[in-house]
């Protein structure tokens, strides 16, 4: 029963406060993000303030009996300009793996120069991460490398179709990712300190942006309004499957990292087998340095800004119609990442208790009774169509 709280993003004096009411919803693991930018802001300068904030919500967590879902990256997401990448590093890095320089670097790669940067800054992290593994009585319970990396597989090969100022293509025809070489440099780096599942999050609900890389548990996000049951069954036949992805996959359990904060979505995919269901964002938070407000309602997938009157009248340009993404615009003006950025979860940025945060509380407690009994629980897939979709259902063992 996970959450992302984005404790960097909130006052430390609001910590606890925000934690007792996430707990209070039934959840029982934070979603904890960890940007690099902010703990390397310059090169080979590791801010020790920011590092022994890390510790301090880690021990908050610890004191309250949460989980935490260990997320350092190096690439995040999580909102972020370069997904927590420090700008820094682009002065050291290059799109094409030709131009002959060797010291230079290609970011989200197996290049042997990027994975030194990478090493000095998770081992920073991991020296004192590790003192919060579950395996040492700590609340650390799975660690996480990189993030939606099948969406970077994918813009990697089509940057070979597009021109660079120098008119060539931004990537080299052959160039390629090297996926599972780099998961498992990644994976082996974090081993030096690290003994609990390392798990990643592929950005659609299969097994894309693995690599079939040994010792990696696929949590892939599920953003889908439905099919819940349907991509839940598809998933685990593929892991399950030992003649599929060498069979690296076959002992895990199915989970989803990420996914709209409805409580139906979590209740619909841990019924349908899932050992994680995450709420993505549970806790609004602030986005320092702007001062527009953007709220996702992942149901209705609308959209309502407000506190934009410091902006000249004619900036906002802004269009959008239920449903459908592609009618949404931002004017330049309008940062994308907002004063607040607010994915409609069940506890607002300021610590307000939404209609969704007793939806939540209702269905956590119900797992929470019978948590025992649905761990044992096997999935019975029922062969009936209903638009399209196969049900599942949950039964007792024997």
């Amino acid at each position: 029963r996970v959450g992302s709280v984005q404790w960097f993003r909130l006052p430390e004096s609001d910590w606890e406060d925000l934690l007792r009411r996430f707990q209070a919803a039934g959840f029982n693991c934070v979603d904890m993000y960890v940007p690099w930018r902010d703990i390397e802001p310059q090169e080979n300068h590791f801010d020790p303030g920011f590092l022994e904030a890390m510790c301090r919500f880690l021990e908050m967590t610890k004191k309250l009996d949460l989980f935490v879902y260990f997320r350092p990256g190096p690439y995040i997401c999580d909102e972020f300009d370069g997904g927590g990448i420090p700008a820094w590093i682009l002065r050291h890095s290059r799109d094409r793996d030709d131009d002959g320089r060797d010291s230079h670097v290609i970011m989200r790669t197996a290049d042997r120069n990027w994975l030194v940067y990478v090493k000095r800054y998770l081992d920073v992290v991991n020296e004192l991460a590790s003192r919060y593994l579950a395996s040492r009585g700590g609340p650390i319970v799975i660690y996480a490398i990189e993030n939606e990396y099948d969406h970077f597989e994918k813009a990697f090969a089509a940057e070979k179709l597009f021109f660079s100022k120098s008119w060539r293509p931004e990537r080299r025809l052959m160039q390629r990712t090297n996926t599972k070489a780099y998961l498992s440099q990644l994976r082996d780096i974090v081993q030096r300190f690290v003994d609990v599942p390392i798990a990643t999050c592929p950005g659609m609900p299969d097994l894309g942006g693995l690599g079939d890389t040994p010792g990696i548990w696929p949590l892939p996000n599920h953003w889908a309004p439905d099919g819940h049951e349907a991509h839940a069954r598809q998933l685990m036949d593929k892991m399950h499957d030992s003649s599929r992805h060498h069979g690296v996959y076959k002992d895990m359990p199915g989970g989803f990292s990420e996914g709209p904060a409805l409580a139906v979505s979590q209740k619909r995919q841990v019924m349908a087998g899932m050992r994680v269901a995450a709420a993505f964002n549970a806790v609004g938070h602030h986005q320092y340095g702007y001062r527009n407000t953007i709220d996702f309602d992942p149901k209705t997938i609308g959209v309502t800004m407000a506190g934009m009157s410091h902006l000249p009248r004619a900036s906002p340009s802004f269009s959008f119609k239920h449903g459908s993404s592609s009618h949404l615009w931002f004017h330049p003006r309008v940062g994308y990442m907002s004063g607040v950025l607010d994915f409609y979860g069940p506890i607002s940025h300021s610590g307000s208790l939404r209609d969704k945060f007793y939806s939540f509380r209702r269905a956590n407690l119900f797992f929470e009774t019978f948590e025992r009994l649905l761990a044992t629980a096997q999935v019975r897939h029922v062969p009936v169509q209903k638009g399209g979709v196969h049900n599942s259902r949950r039964t007792g063992r024997g």
